[in-house]
């Protein structure tokens, strides 16, 4: 039985982060949401707590967008911490996998 063909690395790379994108802007426009309501209803004690959210949520998101994204893919991190092309476990484990 033929193996699939792997992934290029860069695609993989092109397609996390566009997952990542999409859900940092859904996250973002839902606290939007929220936050604009406690600026609009709140009254003038809450109107400074919202507008310091809004600054935070504005910085956050493009810290994750244009910051983070790239910075994950140049230094080559994986999910778990590790870098790309260390060995997961014990020297030989996957060699004694079946």
């Amino acid at each position: 039985m033929a193996r699939p063909r792997a992934k290029s690395r860069s695609r993989r790379n092109q397609r996390t982060c566009a997952w990542n994108v999409s859900r940092t802007i859904l996250t973002t426009a839902t606290t939007l949401l929220a936050v604009l309501c406690l600026a609009l209803f709140g009254g003038p004690v809450i109107r400074g707590f919202s507008l310091a959210m809004l600054f935070g949520l504005i910085i956050g998101t493009y810290s994750t967008v244009y910051i983070a994204a790239p910075l994950v893919i140049y230094t080559g991190l994986k999910r778990s911490g590790r870098l790309v092309g260390e060995e997961s476990g014990p020297a030989g484990a996957a060699e004694r996998m079946p």
